[in-house]
């Protein structure tokens, strides 16, 4: 890929990252925007060339481990990271026979509660020896960010140490080991499908099991 096209692409990424921003658009014929704080952003005056998005396209499939060859792609998903900017749950397609890419940052700095303006009876809730919680609502409504303060307030405030292992369609947000160990997988590229992660999670000494979709009667039972 064109050097000038990576240092153009870490450059639209950086700018995005500074400014919060939770997703980024890029596609030829277009300027690149980026959606703070809910509202889609022109992020400068540039518009981009197909060429410049293939290029782009090109370096993000040579730099994903487990990424198709570019000739093959017309959808795609998966997670990737940019050194020294952040890491980044992608979605590569294909529109008017040029490529669309679009980015969904994921964030080092984790939920809490008190962020998200949650009850504070929840903080009780979490650190239960035993118990199930659902976490539900539509697109949109929170559910992700909720599910990842509770496992923020596990893995700060537990008074033991537990193993917390995680399988969603895709990582939002990154946990590192704190007072706990987060082991966070990811379907269709740590494992094959939620049924599959989580029988396996039984299996991995896992003290909390936290599911990201029930999208089957299997797994509900």
């Amino acid at each position: 890929a064109s050097p000038a096209e990576i240092e153009r692409l870490r450059s639209i990424l950086s700018e995005a990252v500074a400014r919060n921003a939770t997703d980024i658009h890029i596609r030829a014929g277009d300027v690149v925007y980026a959606r703070i704080e809910g509202e889609l952003v022109a992020l400068g005056t540039t518009v981009l060339t197909a060429l410049s998005t293939y290029e782009m396209t090109m370096h993000i499939l040579a730099t994903s481990p487990t990424a198709p060859d570019i000739d093959t792609v017309h959808d795609y998903s998966g997670p990737w990271s940019a050194s020294g900017i952040g890491r980044f749950r992608l979605s590569l397609l294909k529109q008017r026979s040029s490529f669309m890419i679009v980015m969904r940052v994921i964030p080092d700095v984790l939920p809490t509660f008190e962020s998200l303006g949650l009850p504070s009876s929840l903080t009780s809730i979490s650190l239960a020896e035993f118990g199930l919680i659902l976490v539900a609502g539509t697109t949109g409504s929170g559910r992700s960010s909720t599910v990842a303060a509770f496992i923020n307030q596990l893995n700060t405030k537990s008074t033991r140490r537990r193993h917390i292992v995680s399988v969603d369609s895709a990582i939002r947000y990154l946990h590192r080991n704190n007072v706990c160990a987060v082991t966070q997988r990811e379907v269709g590229i740590d494992t094959d499908s939620y049924l599959t992660g989580v029988k396996a999670a039984l299996e991995q000494d896992a003290d909390v099991i936290m599911i990201g979709d029930l999208n089957s009667p299997e797994l509900v039972e």
